[in-house]
């Protein structure tokens, strides 16, 4: 529930644009569904590029499947980042230069991220305890501090949950966004000098490193930027936009290969940023022109869904690639690949629907509005 902010909190900027919601997007003020469907594609492409990593490992009995399709699964975290850029202007764009919101802002952002996180890598550590190659935690402090706060206290972590790098970045990139909500000033010039410097890094160092300058931060840019043009898309734009998809696609396909974020590729990795944001903004004016498009309840319950699912599916699927070898005997090996990866993405929506999702409506409201505003 929203709470309203004190008598005393400064109204928020009239200039800012209204939700895209009500800028004929499908959905509810911060839900967008197109939004929702991307989000549970992406953990689904994360699943798929595992899934050919974990079965097709020679120890597992290198069971690959689809060609190279899977190999370019790694795009789903690119894909997540840009959502995340988009998803925190549409729910927080109100709060920005308004300081007394602060407090509700790091409170919904740390329930969503931390308390299904903790509670996965406890219970990720403990069954692992129990494997023949066991290997215990690297409890040196910044490792620790790494692990347990999101936060890159260490260059190269070793976190519990492989997976668990990404949110490095989206941990990051909300404490940047406070800044924002903590000065209207600091809003302004925070978009751009983050970009340039951004650039600069990357460009000019030629440096990869796990901080706020890494190639990775400019799809939270992008995602945002893409928020504050939704008011100006329109359903007459989609022909434009699947076009600029197919040229983004060709004049990348050259820079881009599959193993871009293995490599560190920072080219790649800037390149690829174009047919993403493309990607996002088609299924966004899609929404407006045909909004039922995006309204399968299997689908949103996936997208609903898609960080649970990113948080458990290398651990379901690492059990599935232990049993691969005698179940090959019986099971074709495409019919185990996909049963793999679609049984990692049920136990996902699993722990949503029973713990993360309680998880979240016993712990979101707990501030009071006295101290939420």
């Amino acid at each position: 529930m929203e709470t309203a902010m004190t008598a005393t909190a400064p109204l928020p900027d009239k200039s800012l644009p209204d939700s895209p919601t009500l800028a004929g997007v499908g959905g509810t003020k911060s839900r967008v569904l197109s939004i929702q469907v991307l989000r549970g594609f992406a953990a689904c492409a994360v699943v798929l590029y595992h899934t050919d990593i974990i079965l097709g490992h020679r120890n597992y009995g290198t069971n690959s499947q689809f060609g190279g399709l899977a190999e370019w699964g790694w795009l789903g975290v690119n894909l997540f980042f840009m959502i995340s850029g988009f998803t925190i202007l549409l729910a927080h764009h109100r709060d920005v230069g308004v300081p007394q919101r602060l407090a509700r802002y790091s409170w919904r952002r740390f329930v969503r991220v931390y308390p299904i996180y903790w509670l996965m890598a406890v219970a990720f550590l403990i069954a692992t305890y129990f494997k023949p190659d066991y290997r215990p935690l690297d409890l040196r402090p910044g490792n620790l501090l790494t692990t347990v706060m999101l936060l890159p206290f260490v260059q190269d972590p070793e976190l519990p949950l492989k997976v668990a790098w990404s949110m490095l970045f989206e941990v990051m990139f909300y404490g940047l966004f406070a800044l924002a909500i903590l000065s209207r000033h600091a809003s302004r010039l925070l978009w751009p000098l983050w970009t340039v410097a951004i650039l600069v890094s990357v460009f000019v160092f030629h440096r990869y490193a796990l901080d706020p300058l890494n190639v990775y931060n400019l799809y939270f840019i992008l995602g945002a930027l893409l928020w504050r043009a939704m008011p100006h898309l329109r359903a007459s734009a989609l022909i434009p936009l699947l076009l600029g998809l197919g040229i983004s696609c060709v004049a990348v396909s050259g820079i881009v290969g599959p193993r871009a974020n293995f490599d560190h590729d920072n080219l790649a990795l800037f390149a690829v940023a174009l047919p993403v944001l493309f990607v996002l903004a088609i299924c966004l004016v899609a929404e407006k022109a045909y909004p039922r498009l995006f309204s399968s309840p299997t689908l949103l319950l996936i997208g609903d869904a898609s960080y649970s699912i990113y948080l458990v599916h290398s651990a379901v699927l690492s059990v599935a690639g232990s049993l691969q070898s005698k179940a090959l005997m019986w099971i074709p090996g495409v019919v185990y690949f996909v049963a793999a990866g679609v049984g990692s993405v049920i136990v996902g929506i699993g722990v949503h629907l029973y713990i993360e999702k309680p998880i979240l409506t016993r712990l979101r409201d707990r501030l009071s509005p006295r101290h939420s505003a």
